[in-house]
C-alpha cells in the first residue's frame, strides 16, 4: 500500500521513462524531433543532425522529470488531495508512457505542461490575496507568451480567470492586473519589431486523419481514451469526497477539474493541435486518478492503481511493436 505513494516508486516510473525514451530514441522508432517542435529549434543551434534528436529526448526528460517533481511539491505545500502522497508524478510520466512520442519530442505541448504546473504553483499561492497582482500578472503573461509560440495558450486565459475567482481573488485590480498580463507579451514583441502584425495568420482546420500519424492512430486513440475517461471517471468518484473539503482544497481541486473538462473539449475541437494537448491532459487526469487512491487506501485500491500502471506501461509496448 505504502509503495504506491512513494518515493522510490516515483523515482522508478521516471527511470523507465528515460530508459524507455532514450531507447526509441536509438532505435529512430518515431523519427527523432518534430521538425515543427521546440526542441528542434533549441537543438538547431548544436549544428549536427543526430546531435539534436538526443538534445530534443534531453529537454523533454528534464521537462517530465521537473513537471512530476513540481506535482509533488504541490501536495506537499497545498495538499489538495488531503492525503500526502507522490502518486500524481507517478502517474503523470506513466501515462507520458503510453505516447513514446511525445517523452522523445519536446514541443509546445511539453512547454505547455512545464507552464501549467508553475501557474497552478502560483495560483494556488494567491488563495484569498487579492492584493497579490503581481503574481496573477505573471500568471497571464506566461500563458500569453506561450501563445506567440502556440495559439492554443489562449485557450486557457477564461480558465485561469475562472481560477481567480475559485481563488477568490477575482476583483477589478485583479482583472486589470490580467489583462495587462496578456497584452504585455505581444506588446514587446510587436513594439521591439520582432514580429510584423501583418504576417499574422489564423489557424486552418485539418481532418484529424492528415493530422495524426495513420500507423499510430490506433495507439493514440486508445491511449488518449484511456487516459480522459479514467480522468473523468474518478472526477466524479472524487467530488463526494470535495465537497467535505475546505474551501481552498475545493478551490484547488476544482481548478484541476474543470481545467481537465476544458483540455479534454479543446482536444475535440482543435485536432489540429491534438498532440499538443495530450502532455497536459496526462497532468490533470493524473491528477484526479492519484486523489481517488490517496483518499481510499487498501489493499484492493494499492493492486487497482498497479494495475492502471501496468496498462499504461502495456500501451508502450503495444506503441513500439506496432512503429517497429
Amino acid at each position: 500500500m505504502r509503495l504506491m505513494h512513494s518515493r522510490q516508486l516515483l523515482v522508478t516510473i521516471i527511470m523507465v521513462a528515460i530508459v524507455a525514451a532514450l531507447m526509441v530514441t536509438a532505435s529512430g522508432v518515431n523519427g527523432g524531433a518534430d521538425d515543427a517542435g521546440l526542441s528542434s529549434w533549441l537543438a538547431s543551434a548544436a549544428g549536427t543532425p543526430g546531435a539534436a534528436v538526443y538534445i530534443a529526448t534531453g529537454i523533454s526528460l528534464a521537462c517530465m522529470a521537473g513537471v512530476a517533481v513540481t506535482l509533488v511539491m504541490i501536495c506537499k505545500t497545498y495538499n489538495p488531495q488531503r492525503s500526502m502522497s507522490m502518486l500524481w508524478g507517478t502517474m503523470y510520466v506513466a501515462m507520458l508512457l503510453a505516447e513514446p512520442s511525445v517523452l522523445e519530442t519536446a514541443d509546445d505541448g511539453t512547454l505547455m505542461a512545464v507552464m501549467y504546473a508553475a501557474i497552478t504553483v502560483l495560483l494556488f499561492s494567491v488563495y484569498g490575496a487579492e492584493w497579490e497582482t503581481r503574481r496573477v500578472f505573471l500568471i497571464f503573461f506566461l500563458l500569453s507568451g506561450g501563445a506567440l509560440l502556440q495559439y492554443a495558450f489562449i485557450f486557457y486565459v477564461p480558465m485561469l480567470l475562472l481560477g481567480c475567482l475559485q481563488m477568490r481573488i477575482l476583483k477589478v485590480r485583479v482583472v486589470l492586473a490580467a489583462l495587462i498580463g496578456v497584452v504585455t507579451p505581444a506588446w514587446i514583441v510587436v513594439g521591439f519589431g520582432l514580429v510584423d502584425p501583418r504576417a499574422v495568420e489564423l489557424p486552418t482546420l485539418e481532418s484529424v486523419f492528415t493530422v495524426l500519424d495513420r500507423r499510430d492512430l490506433p495507439m493514440t486513440i486508445v491511449a488518449t481514451a484511456l487516459t480522459a475517461v479514467s480522468g473523468v471517471v474518478f472526477l466524479m468518484l472524487n467530488i463526494v469526497k470535495v465537497i467535505g473539503y475546505n474551501s481552498a482544497a475545493r478551490a484547488q481541486n476544482g481548478f484541476l477539474g474543470f481545467s481537465l473538462l476544458l483540455t479534454i473539449v479543446l482536444m475535440g475541437f482543435d485536432y489540429r493541435n491534438f498532440a499538443f494537448y495530450l502532455p497536459l491532459l496526462c497532468m490533470l487526469a493524473g491528477y484526479q486518478v492519484s486523489h481517488f487512491f490517496a483518499s481510499h487506501r487498501s489493499r484492493g485500491t494499492a493492486v487497482a492503481a498497479l494495475i492502471i500502471l501496468l496498462l499504461y506501461l502495456g500501451l508502450f509496448c503495444w506503441n513500439v511493436v506496432l512503429t517497429l
